[in-house]
């Protein structure tokens, strides 16, 4: 059943909401009045995010890090990406930031955007190696 709800936020969205019984709409009906709606969360997202890489490209100012390759749509996605985990790495892994920051590959840093620093020094040693010695097919 569809239902108009309005949201923290003030704005109206038309929700779908599933439930055999009355009360379990009503209940998920209150629970959407408390969130914010889509476009209003999609925005609060963005913002952290972009807050986020904010801090961390003041704290790389000093670096001069190389363009990424790619799409247009995973350099955009990855630009992020990188300069966060480039910036945990200078406080957690100092010796893995000039090897880290030395990866363009923009798909390399989203398949890596979940990973703990450890887990980066790991992966920025396994890359580098592969780089530099391919194999061979």
């Amino acid at each position: 059943m569809e239902r108009d709800i309005t949201h923290r936020c003030g704005h109206v969205e038309r929700r779908f909401l599933a439930g055999y019984w009355a009360g379990d709409m009503d209940r998920d009906a209150s629970r959407l009045e408390r969130l914010k709606c889509t476009t209003c969360a999609a925005e609060a997202r963005r913002a952290a995010s972009a807050s986020k890489a904010d801090a961390a490209r003041q704290q790389l100012a000093d670096m001069q890090l190389p363009s990424l390759t790619g799409s247009p749509r995973q350099i955009a996605w990855a630009d992020g990406i990188r300069l966060e985990k480039l910036a945990a790495l200078r406080r957690s892994a100092p010796t893995a930031l000039d090897p880290a920051a030395a990866i363009t590959d923009a798909r390399w840093w989203i398949d890596h955007r979940t990973a703990s620093a450890a887990a980066m020094v790991l992966a920025v040693d396994a890359s580098t190696t592969t780089q530099n010695f391919p194999c061979e097919r």
